[in-house]
């Protein structure tokens, strides 16, 4: 497979996410339960998920949990 990175997402022709339990569940659901919590990190991709989609760039996205 052929690729390169690139500076910024806007010259992307691919986004890629890890997702994971990290990703706060404001994102997903309705209500949190006391079991659920979120690192910083999710917002951040999250937001960068949105960018991606409001540029209509392709987005693979991968579990952390397979790792």
């Amino acid at each position: 497979m052929e690729g390169e990175i690139v500076d910024t997402m806007e010259e992307a022709d691919l986004v890629v996410a890890e997702g994971g339990s990290d990703v706060p569940y404001q994102h997903y659901a309705k209500k949190g339960h006391p079991a659920t919590w979120g690192y910083s990190r999710g917002d951040h991709e999250y937001n960068a998920l949105k960018k991606a989609i409001s540029l209509d760039k392709r987005i693979w996205g991968t579990c952390k949990g397979l790792i």
